[in-house]
């Protein structure tokens, strides 16, 4: 045993403890086993108890600070390569103001004869007495949405004017891209326009700084064009007499007669659900011209986290297209998680859905509380009796969405400038009396190019001109839209103190206090080796077999056996 002598070791304490302690790298107790006096080995013994005991004491706090959990983020910048959003384009108001007022004798008697209908079903539930605005709003969301579609929401022909993306520098003799842009209908907000580019157009945008032009039109209602259709029917109180015109229809309120104007732009992360609650907005105001630079962070969870607060390999997520009823696959996304939560705890406690929140396609069926069409009389009168805290459903979903996030995902922001466009010196009589009328089938567009005509021929009054300017004042915008930058900033968040950090502390503590690593614990598998095979060959009465006597020739003595008692 490494040159202590079995007479130096007391009767009272089993020899292989007294190897091991011998042996041990721990400073201090392998003192105790050597042949000091009583009195020195007493002291070290004393003194290595203490510092264990203050090594135990740290010991504690690092455990309970590993246990207490906790997370932190690390920042660097410039980590991940930026990659260009989607973007939404979505009116404030989403009913056009030119299309409703220029129908086919057919199609204004389909749309009337569902207004009266509806509306006579809100005397039968609720009376003739209740109020115009609640009147107003429970026939809209009961309309059928291929109708409000199709005969009153705004359409991209007459929405957005010119999209194009060219190069902000360098040659500009580059090929321009024209991006396609697709109606998308939205529960929120009835139809929004949706920029679409390819996986190439986005890469090309971001290296080469190109810049995304978009001419976006709010389509107001203008009573100066003088449509020559057929017009929608106002929704009328039977009782009162009040009526709502359709240029005061309000989605979210039933009426409301100071309309706002402009877009809600949406920059929402490539094949993510466009949310109004989860992504990055703003507002686009007529009569302006926007420049847009667009920031993008990614956030990342570091492995120890994958699987406790975030999913690895989220799958994509399925959604009930609102016009069609038809798939529709997204991304998964924190706005997927809370809805799908939000609608199944909604449904459970009315029977049906209160708002119009986008449906996931596990729950299509669910039906629309407030839609007459959907939802029967004894559902609906449940509906107004039930009470909700609106605020322990959100926090449910929160609770159940926390561990469900994606382990990567990405957030934008905006940074924008503006300045009033088109100015009054521009030559915007020109520009639109230069237009072939023909070649556009949208009323209003039409009639502000016959309109521009005229005035350019001066066949025209003060009152004219002043009506021109003023549609144009309340209707164009123009978007220049970039990236920032190539790179991106990336957020790690990692546990506040990992296993690795609490074994280096432990590592550090016991080096300090002790005067050994992590490997002295080893030597406890030793001694439990050692004590067990002695147990066992005492067990089957062998004798244990002598050790080895140490080489006397030319070898040294243990170092920590060379010492003289003072």
């Amino acid at each position: 045993s490494l040159g202590v002598s079995r007479a130096a070791t007391p009767a009272k304490m089993p020899s292989a403890v007294m190897d091991t302690l011998a042996e041990s790298s721990a400073h201090g107790i392998s003192r105790v086993a050597t042949s000091r006096s009583r009195v020195m080995k007493v002291m070290w013994f004393l003194l290595f108890l203490l510092f264990l005991a203050l090594f135990v004491r740290s010991a504690v706090t690092l455990v309970i600070r590993l246990r207490g959990g906790g997370l932190t983020k690390s920042f660097e910048l410039d980590k991940v390569p930026f990659v260009f959003p989607d973007l939404y384009f979505c009116p404030n108001n989403p009913y056009s103001g030119s299309y409703p007022h220029d129908l086919s004798q057919a199609d204004a008697e389909l749309i009337n004869t569902a207004i009266a209908n509806l509306s006579a079903e809100f005397d039968s539930r609720l009376g003739p007495t209740r109020s115009i605005e609640l009147r107003a709003r429970l026939v809209q969301s009961s309309l059928p949405v291929h109708l409000s579609y199709r005969l009153l929401a705004q359409r991209r022909a007459q929405s957005v004017l010119q999209t194009t993306a060219t190069p902000t520098m360098g040659p500009q003799s580059s090929f321009p891209i024209f991006p396609r842009v697709l109606p998308f209908s939205h529960p929120v907000s009835l139809v929004c326009f949706q920029l679409r580019l390819t996986d190439n157009d986005r890469r090309k945008i971001v290296a080469e700084n190109w810049q995304v032009n978009l001419r976006l039109s709010t389509d107001p209602y203008f009573a100066e064009f003088n449509y020559s259709g057929r017009s929608v029917d106002p929704i009328r109180s039977p009782a009162t007499g009040e009526e709502v015109p359709l240029q005061d229809w309000s989605i979210s309120v039933g009426r409301e007669r100071l309309q706002e104007a402009g877009f809600t732009m949406l920059i929402v992360p490539v094949g993510s659900y466009p949310s109004f609650a989860h992504e990055a907005k703003f507002q686009l105001a007529p009569s302006n011209s926007y420049s847009v630079a667009l920031s993008m962070e990614e956030t990342e969870f570091s492995e120890e986290l994958r699987g406790q607060q975030c999913q690895g390999d989220s799958e994509a997520v399925d959604f009930s297209d609102h016009l069609t009823g038809r798939k529709l696959t997204f991304a998964y996304s924190p706005a997927a998680c809370y809805y799908e939560n939000l609608v199944r705890l909604v449904t459970q406690a009315y029977g049906c859905m209160v708002f119009s929140f986008p449906l996931t396609w596990s729950l299509k069926n669910t039906t629309r509380c407030f839609n007459m069409s959907e939802t029967g009389r004894d559902q609906f009168n449940v509906v107004q009796t039930t009470k909700t805290n609106w605020s322990d459903l959100d926090r449910q979903v929160q609770e159940a969405c926390r561990s469900r996030q994606p382990c990567r995902y990405q957030r934008y922001s905006a940074e924008f400038s503006f300045s009033r466009w088109p100015s009054i010196g521009s030559s915007v009589v020109a520009h639109f009396a230069e237009m072939g009328s023909s070649s556009y089938s949208t009323p209003a567009t039409r009639r502000l190019i016959d309109m521009a005509r005229s005035l350019r021929a001066r066949n025209h009054s003060a009152h004219t001109e002043a009506q021109f300017r003023a549609y144009l004042s309340e209707s164009l915008i123009n978007v220049r839209i970039v990236a920032r930058s190539t790179t991106s900033p990336q957020v790690v968040i990692s546990p506040a103190y990992s296993v690795t950090a609490f074994l280096a502390d432990t590592g550090g503590l016991l080096g300090l206090y002790v005067g050994c690593s992590l490997l002295t614990l080893c030597e406890f598998f030793e001694l439990f080796y050692r004590l067990l095979s002695g147990a066992l060959l005492k067990h089957r009465g062998g004798a244990r077999p002598a050790e080895p006597e140490a080489p006397q020739g030319d070898s040294q003595p243990d170092a920590k056996n060379d010492t003289t008692e003072a």
